[in-house]
């Protein structure tokens, strides 16, 4: 199993047939002032694999840190599984909304996805300083 898909979003969904949609991805954000809070923001991942991978569940973690790799936000953790018809190649699709995440400073920050201890992908986001006149 890998990550062949991992953004930042406004918004996802999946609809009655598993199909994704994601609206306004973006890997940076902007204020006048720190510490940045940001409203809203969604993770969108989709993990593809294997048969082997079927009916067989993994920790997943994520982690959202600072450039000198001190945690923002909980830790966030749990199981991910595929399940389904054997004969097709499985995937899954993640979403996680993100709710009033506080960036203390301006800078680079990382999301990092983890499955069984093993990161699988990262996702920078830049928080860049913006001129309030502007």
């Amino acid at each position: 199993m890998h990550v062949s898909l991992a953004v930042l979003a406004d918004y996802a969904l999946l609809d009655k047939a598993d199909k994704l949609s994601i609206i306004g991805i973006f890997g940076q954000i902007g204020s006048a002032v720190a510490p940045i809070r940001h409203p809203k923001m969604t993770l969108v991942i989709v993990f593809e694999s294997t048969r082997a991978d079927y009916n067989r569940q993994r920790e997943l973690e994520i982690d959202i840190t600072d450039q000198d790799g001190k945690p923002i936000v909980q830790k966030i953790s749990g199981q991910v599984g595929i399940n389904g018809d054997p004969a097709v190649p499985p995937s899954v699709n993640i979403i996680i909304n993100l709710e009033d995440v506080t960036f203390p400073d301006f800078g680079a920050y990382t999301v990092s996805i983890f499955l069984n201890g093993d990161i699988q992908k990262t996702v920078r986001l830049d928080v860049v300083k913006m001129d309030p006149a502007a």
